[in-house]
């Protein structure tokens, strides 16, 4: 394990990030790049002009800021991470660049293996860790370190995430806000033992750490959902929402798709459309895109908000709908009770 760090190296994820960040300047595209774990990384970005204007933005995670390869010895593969855990160097650089403005957000990478899996040998270990219940009393306790100013863990947080990803009403305690609030006392000391642990995994990369600050309560749009003892969403009953990003970067920055040159239908033939539309989208939930070609493949997860839709990828669809004709117009005869001679598939896609 503790070759972790040389196996996905600091070069791979510079060459990674630096192609990436190319890319995205010669295209003037929006970019956000996750889990920063290189010095050399840090000064991919840009810290001259406030993020809300910048086209590409980064974020660090809570393990990258507290850990480093020296705590292999201890920890194990507890504490692998892709990308992994690097020198104090790194992490040092890591915590500057969250205080002068290269790295903008910060997060939680949160993995919950369970103690059974990331305690398996080094190639049977997954990557990742339960990190939720932690990073804020972890990030207080780097401002009782002298690290960073309690403001600034607000900012990279809470302020920064809202302004990045337009949640409108999410982010500040502002009137007329959603009630995403959390009480924390900042000097009462305790340590994080598998007794006080509350994921389902049972287990934490920082168990032994002793924190100063301890969470006394968590609402979530105005409902408390955690009293500083236990959970108070039982079966279930939780408050949570989606959260759905106005998105005015993908809307100014990517051209639309060209609208097709629609054939009037009538009667059966529109059903036929309507359902055919529908099957599609559920196609285009099992195709994957691989070098040019669209195939099925594995289902891939719902969004939170509806992806782009590239001009490759419908043309892709519809040339699937051709070729298996007989099998759409199996499933669209069952949705609509036509017999299979009078509907044409082919004509209408």
């Amino acid at each position: 394990i503790d070759q972790h760090p040389l196996i996905r190296s600091a070069e791979a994820c510079y060459r990674s990030s630096s192609m990436a960040v190319e890319l995205a300047e010669k295209s003037n595209t929006r970019l956000h790049i996750l889990h920063i774990s290189t010095a050399k990384e840090v000064g991919l970005f840009r810290n001259d002009i406030p993020s809300t204007e910048k086209r590409i933005t980064a974020e660090a995670c809570i393990h990258h800021l507290w850990f480093t390869d020296a705590d292999y010895a201890s920890k194990g593969t507890h504490i692998k991470w892709n990308p992994a855990v690097k020198t104090a160097g790194d992490r040092e650089a890591i915590r500057a660049g969250i205080l002068n403005g290269r790295i903008d957000v910060v997060a939680t990478d949160h993995a919950p293996h369970t103690a059974d899996e990331k305690s398996g040998s080094y190639f049977q270990a997954p990557s990742g860790g339960p990190l939720v219940q932690h990073a804020l009393p972890a990030m207080l306790e780097m401002v009782h370190q002298g690290v960073l100013p309690v403001e600034e863990v607000v900012n990279l947080m809470a302020h920064r995430v809202a302004d990045l990803f337009d949640m409108t009403d999410r982010g500040y305690i502002r009137a007329g806000h959603k009630a995403d609030l959390v009480l924390v006392d900042p000097n009462d000391p305790w340590k994080v033992t598998k007794s006080n642990i509350l994921y389902k995994c049972g287990w934490s990369p920082f168990e032994g750490s002793t924190f100063k600050s301890r969470i006394r309560g968590t609402w979530v749009n105005g409902v408390q959902v955690y009293n500083g003892e236990r959970v108070l969403t039982e079966h279930g009953n939780h408050a949570g929402e989606r959260l759905v990003p106005a998105r005015r970067d993908v809307q100014a920055h990517h051209r639309p798709l060209r609208e097709p040159k629609q054939q009037k239908l009538r009667g059966r033939d529109a059903l036929v459309r309507d359902h055919l539309v529908q099957i599609g989208v559920q196609i285009l939930g099992r195709l994957r895109h691989r070098r040019g070609r669209c195939r099925f493949g594995r289902p891939v997860k719902p969004r939170d908000r509806e992806p782009l839709v590239s001009h490759r990828i419908v043309h892709a669809f519809l040339r699937r709908i051709r070729r298996d004709e007989n099998r759409v117009r199996h499933v669209l005869c069952q949705r609509i009770g036509q017999p299979q001679q009078v509907v044409s598939v082919r004509a209408i896609a």
